[in-house]
């Protein structure tokens, strides 16, 4: 199956369970801006595919501006990417069964069965991911998720790791002008990743997020 053909039956289902909601495609992602939110759905294709056969399965996450870059130390991104976003999720993690789901398209399946496929991708997103990301149209509802303990289905969702959450939580305070819910958070996070790995990434951000609070501009 070429790839051309593979992209254009993936698309055509994302297209139709995206678009009306305000999702415009960019290659593999489709993306929803609301003001410093923006909503990226992204196609993840199995590293093992070979032969005639492809599977892959989707994934979407929440980025807010300057949330990510401002960890890393990095530049902020012209258009955000899913490793760029500070929530993210892969579709069966939002289901019932929180059991993994990857789709397969090849050569010798007929027409029926891509119809089959699309059809469920669409249902899927519609029914999974959309409403998922209708939890994070604004900032605050963002802040307010990563700065509490996820509980059932949203222990799946990623970062699991609570120092990150707490680091992410702390810069969206602080673009919001909450000083003390800034504080607490990266408090937290210091207080959350001692004797893990995360530690020295948490200890170097804190340092330099104090150090740099004057002079940063989503402070000014």
């Amino acid at each position: 199956m070429t790839k051309n053909r593979i992209n254009k039956i993936i698309h055509e289902a994302l297209s139709g369970a995206l678009t009306p909601y305000g999702f415009k495609q960019r290659g593999d992602d489709y993306i929803r801006r609301i003001g410093d939110v923006s909503h990226v759905v992204n196609t993840q294709r199995s590293r093992w595919n070979e032969g005639n056969r492809v599977s892959f399965t989707l994934n979407c996450g929440v980025h807010v501006s300057h949330v990510t870059s401002t960890f890393r130390n990095l530049p902020e991104p012209a258009q955000p990417k899913l490793t760029d976003c500070c929530i993210s999720v892969r579709i069966g993690m939002l289901t019932a069964s929180r059991l993994d789901i990857w789709w397969e398209l090849g050569d010798s399946d007929d027409t029926d069965e891509h119809t089959k496929v699309q059809r469920d991708v669409a249902m899927r997103t519609t029914d999974s991911m959309i409403p998922f990301l209708g939890r994070f149209e604004s900032e605050h509802q963002v802040a307010d998720f990563l700065s509490s303990t996820c509980t059932g289905a949203d222990e799946l969702v990623d970062p699991r790791a609570q120092a990150l959450r707490m680091a992410y939580a702390a810069v969206i305070w602080r673009k919001l002008g909450d000083a003390d819910r800034c504080s607490a958070c990266i408090e937290e996070a210091e207080r959350q990743s001692k004797r893990t790995p995360l530690q020295d990434v948490i200890v170097a951000f804190a340092s330099r997020w104090r150090a740099d609070s004057r002079s940063n501009p989503l402070i000014a």
